[in-house]
């Protein structure tokens, strides 16, 4: 069976899999599409930043992934407008709690404002269609440069609207730079599993120079994202604030903790350990299992930022929501597939 048919066939069983899910654990509807959408948007936005930053530095060793990076980034509007329609219809259940608390006084004015569904889906809006037009234009260093320094503030901003906010009264300075370094460590997973597929289809490999390459930035973004998330955990559990605490002790309890440890082990301890040898960045089944693993880590790193308040005390992972995400996941694949045959056929090959 081709690689095409198997991801189509992926795709349908994860579309049957949310409609199910809608029925069963109506739920957990919407916050399963807020995470269906980011997820393959911050794939396409990470391969943004990718090639952004090949513009600016002028890499070389990149050559042969643009392409790809490239066929990413024009996956972006299915995405973005996933992510549009989680945040419009499901805005009750997600800061319904802002007005209710408000009514009573229990929130400051100015988070009832920034909050309020008008100004959040404009915000929303703003972020996606900026993204969209800047991503689609990354050709020079100063189209690069202004996309670099445009997403460096708003996907900040978009991680406190869309995930951070999800938690009342809870906040982190931190949080904007967490959900970029996951995002991008999930570009670069995408990046070594789409290298590595595509050369086992007919297509041009990369030399074990180039893997060894992208392998080392796999590490790199891997032991990046530790840090940030050793350095939010460790200055809120240290200043124990109990409108910062909460968060914390919410997810590592119970069942929660175990998912909290496994995603730790998924991002990082996993590529930390796999990839420390020099000969496993080189080794083209190792980078792709490893590329695997920190993409069902992204996921779940996802679902542990969104779930809690909506599962409850412990976790309740259905199958269904696993095989929503290898179709979300199917599903970006397939596009990238077709972009990559529009891109051959415009040159000719």
């Amino acid at each position: 069976m081709s690689l095409r048919r198997i991801l189509v066939a992926a795709c349908v069983a994860g579309a049957a899999a949310l409609a199910f899910g809608a029925v069963a654990a109506p739920g957990k509807l919407w916050p399963s599409l807020l995470i269906a959408g980011f997820f393959p948007l911050s794939l396409s936005l990470g391969a943004g930043v990718f090639l952004a930053i090949d513009q600016v530095t002028g890499a070389r060793w990149s050559v042969g992934l643009r392409p790809l990076a490239l066929a990413m980034t024009r996956c972006y509007w299915p995405a973005a407008l996933v992510m549009m329609a989680a945040v419009a219809f499901g805005w009750q259940e997600f800061f319904g709690w802002v007005r209710a608390a408000g009514a009573h006084g229990h929130v400051p004015h100015s988070q009832q404002v920034w909050l309020a569904r008008g100004f959040l889906l404009a915000r929303t809006a703003a972020y996606l269609t900026v993204w969209g037009g800047l991503v689609g234009r990354i050709r020079s260093q100063a189209s690069a440069a202004v996309f670099l320094i445009v997403f460096g503030v708003t996907v900040s901003l978009a991680g406190f609207d869309w995930f951070m906010a999800l938690e009342p009264n809870w906040m982190s300075t931190l949080f904007g730079v967490y959900v970029f370094s996951g995002l991008f460590l999930g570009a670069l997973a995408a990046l070594a599993v789409g290298a590595v597929l595509l050369g086992r289809d007919g297509d041009p490999g990369l030399t074990d120079s180039q893997f060894h390459d992208l392998g080392k930035m796999i590490f790199g973004f891997s032991m990046f994202w530790a840090y940030i998330w050793y350095c939010q955990y460790m200055l809120i559990w240290y200043t124990n604030l109990p409108e910062e605490i909460t968060y914390y002790l919410r997810r590592h309890s119970g069942g929660w903790a175990v998912l909290s440890l496994t995603s730790i082990a998924l991002n990082w301890l996993v590529p930390f350990i796999v990839l420390l040898p020099q000969w496993t960045k080189m080794d083209r089944k190792v980078l792709m299992r490893v590329g695997l693993v920190v993409l069902a880590g992204r996921w779940l790193d996802l679902y542990i930022m969104t779930m809690p308040r909506f599962a409850g005390a412990s976790p309740s992972i259905g199958v269904w929501e696993g095989l929503v995400f290898m179709g979300v996941l199917a599903a970006f694949g397939t596009l990238v597939l077709d972009q990559l045959d529009r891109s051959r056929e415009t040159a000719g090959v």
